[in-house]
């Protein structure tokens, strides 16, 4: 292994040990870093972090320019992070990213949304798919999985893989509420609203006690391990295309409960608390797909109609 291969692999171990940062952004970083790597041994003569010049950094920005600007901030920032963690720990003497500005504009796109025809056929489909499966067939289990499954997905706007982690001890069905550990293992409580939802995770749990004992997640698939979250994309894609609809996916789900609960009056703020954001920033999206809903209200409840000129 090279000295900078070396170096990624021990900054990698501190991010996963000591920062906890999730297998998601360890992958990103892990990525970008190996790219960086094959750029710096193409184009700097050496894999060594102390020969690796603002030059190096400069042209490897500059390469960067034929993919979206999301990706480009994302890798700059991976190369930032790394730099500076080898200096705090006087592993290199002068940080090649010091003073480098990189003015890279990162548009944010508005979240795509389902409407209601939308929702009702696909909850409809799934419920008659359940209805239609003999009794105590496997078949049936899993059609009662994925009931409950996206009943849960869409009434607690639940990222995909804090649903593939969750566990048993962390529902309560008597209380109506889930435990959820989020991005950071930051932890939040989720209330289970709707009388149906609760029947659907009901029927599901008690079924499910008795045919994954071993287990503590709450979702499985047929071997009686956790449900992992391309089976879960496959599920919903699947159900999808059978009830003849657009293409739906779990961060559309989503982005459908935040959308929706802002057009019915709910306060931003408990958004932001039930899609486990860290930054209300973040949850303002959803202020900009609303603008339809707002001149509507506008429309009928604006005290000019009152006047009389």
């Amino acid at each position: 292994m090279d000295q900078l291969q070396a170096k990624i692999t021990t900054f990698l171990q501190h991010c996963q040990f000591e920062r906890n940062l999730s297998a998601h952004t360890l992958k990103a970083y892990r990525l970008d870093l190996n790219q960086f790597s094959l750029f710096a041994k193409e184009n700097a003569g050496s894999g060594e972090p102390l020969n690796i010049r603002r030059n190096t950094i400069k042209g490897f920005a500059q390469k960067q320019h034929t993919f979206k600007p999301r990706t480009q901030r994302r890798r700059m920032a991976a190369l930032k992070s790394f730099f500076g963690f080898l200096e705090r720990e006087e592993l290199i003497e002068q940080n090649p990213m010091a003073n480098i500005r990189l003015n890279i504009r990162v548009g944010r796109p508005l979240p795509r949304t389902v409407g209601l025809n939308t929702l009702n056929g696909f909850f409809s489909k799934i419920y008659a798919t359940r209805n239609s499966k003999p009794p105590h067939s496997k078949a049936a289990y899993r059609a009662l999985r994925d009931v409950a499954l996206f009943e849960l997905m869409f009434s607690s706007g639940m990222r995909v893989s804090e649903i593939s982690h969750l566990e048993r001890e962390s529902i309560d069905l008597e209380r109506a509420s889930i435990m959820v550990s989020g991005k950071g293992s930051k932890e939040r409580v989720i209330p289970i609203c709707g009388e149906q939802v609760l029947i659907a995770l009901s029927a599901y749990a008690e079924v499910h006690a008795k045919e994954s004992r071993e287990t503590r997640f709450f979702f499985t698939n047929r071997l009686g391990k956790r449900l992992s979250e391309q089976s879960i994309r496959l599920a919903l894609a699947r159900h999808v295309k059978s009830a003849g609809l657009e293409k739906i996916t779990p961060h559309v789900f989503r982005h459908t409960i935040a959308t929706m609960l802002l057009e019915q009056g709910v306060d931003l703020r408990f958004i932001q608390n039930l899609l486990g954001h860290s930054s209300i920033v973040t949850t303002t999206i959803y202020v900009h797909v609303t603008q339809k809903s707002q001149r509507e209200i506008l429309d009928q409840r604006h005290p000019r109609r009152l006047l009389n000129n």
